[in-house]
């Protein structure tokens, strides 16, 4: 009875030695597969922030040439205005001379006109 006794001690350890070999198995097993999704979920989000990076690249590419666009647009219109301001300001000075200049002429001719007419009174009185 004894022997029988220590027979089913050892079937149940070895019995216990199966169970514990199979959940440690069963353990390495389900570390493993946490390991591949976890290493799929890291590739997944790698090609996100790829995507991402790739996609504000080409906004900040688009938005860059919009910029440059805009720059030279707004250029273009300023050196227009600084150039129909300087042709204002020549305007204004060339008419500001040519009024000068009637106003002399103007001037020279009435005083003329006093010359003849003071001259036809003179002849008329003599």
């Amino acid at each position: 009875a004894r022997m029988e006794a220590t027979q089913a001690l050892s079937v149940q350890a070895k019995l216990a030695d199966r169970h514990s070999l199979a959940e440690a198995d069963l353990i390495f097993r389900h570390d493993e597969e946490l390991k591949e999704v976890e290493r799929r979920h890291k590739d997944a989000l790698r090609k996100q922030e790829d995507e991402f990076a790739e996609q504000l690249v080409w906004q900040m590419t688009e938005l860059n040439d919009k910029v440059q666009e805009l720059s030279a647009s707004l250029k273009a219109e300023s050196d227009a205005y600084l150039a129909a301001k300087k042709m204002s300001v020549a305007l204004e000075k060339e008419l500001k001379a040519q009024k000068e200049k009637n106003a002399a002429k103007k001037q020279q001719d009435v005083k003329k006109l006093q010359e003849d007419h003071q001259a036809e009174l003179k002849a008329l009185v003599e």
